[in-house]
């Protein structure tokens, strides 16, 4: 069970984090991650659990996310470096062999809260699509992966950023709130300079007949997260 302190007024992870890691985790992330805008650094901490040899890196603009990322890191034993940085201007002597994130996504449009911390964890205007991409295309490693939660409205445009840059959609899982709605998100499995041909995974129903569907139960208690607020 990971054990993750939260900011009581600041962003929360929610439920993509863990729609994410449960995609990324049937990998076997081996080598160098990236965890870009780690939050309160649940999904680099998740991965580095699941996967201790693997050298996990969190990123983060907000120097009250690093430092919570360090508390979390410490409150579970897990050897993590986070560094705060804006991953637009972020120089790597490292290339890295996994790319992670769950990035904010929210139009630009959008009613935003007087709150700066949310603001930054959840507008595109903060992370553009096509910077973030054009910066992963620059510090992932020859035939690396990639692994992004998203809105899936921009899908379109992510296939289009990737085709720019020569990374190929592999994978992907489109999540809905139930079988009567649209898909409100997606996740995506991507790979620098592949040829494989894309698979597109059994869609994720949040909810059945009102009720949580088993496989979201399934995924919620194998991830194991518990939160608490910082007094």
């Amino acid at each position: 069970m990971l054990k993750l302190f939260q900011y009581p007024k600041g962003y929360r992870y929610n439920n993509d984090s863990l729609l994410l890691f449960d995609f990324l985790s049937k990998q076997n992330l081996q080598g160098n991650v990236l965890d870009i805008g780690c939050g309160c650094g649940i999904l680099g901490l998740l991965i580095k659990q699941k996967f201790p040899n693997s050298k996990v890196f969190m990123l983060d603009i907000q120097q009250q996310n690093i430092d919570l990322t360090y508390k979390n890191s410490i409150e579970n034993s897990l050897d993590i470096q986070a560094i705060c940085q804006d991953f637009l201007h972020f120089e790597s002597d490292i290339k890295f062999d996994y790319l992670v994130s769950n990035p904010p996504f929210y139009k630009q449009n959008t009613q935003k809260t007087d709150n700066l911390h949310m603001n930054i964890s959840r507008y595109q205007e903060f992370m553009p699509l096509e910077k973030m991409i054009a910066k992963i295309n620059s510090i992932i490693k020859p035939n690396g992966k990639i692994y992004i939660c998203y809105e899936a409205e921009f899908l379109d445009a992510i296939c289009a950023y990737f085709m720019q840059y020569k990374i190929k959609l592999t994978k992907l899982q489109f999540i809905h709130s139930n079988n009567a709605k649209s898909a409100r998100l997606i996740l995506l499995e991507a790979r620098k300079n592949s040829k494989s041909p894309i698979e597109i995974l059994p869609p994720l129903f949040m909810y059945e007949n009102d009720n949580l569907s088993q496989v979201i139960e399934e995924i919620y208690k194998t991830t194991g997260t518990i939160s608490y607020d910082l007094q």
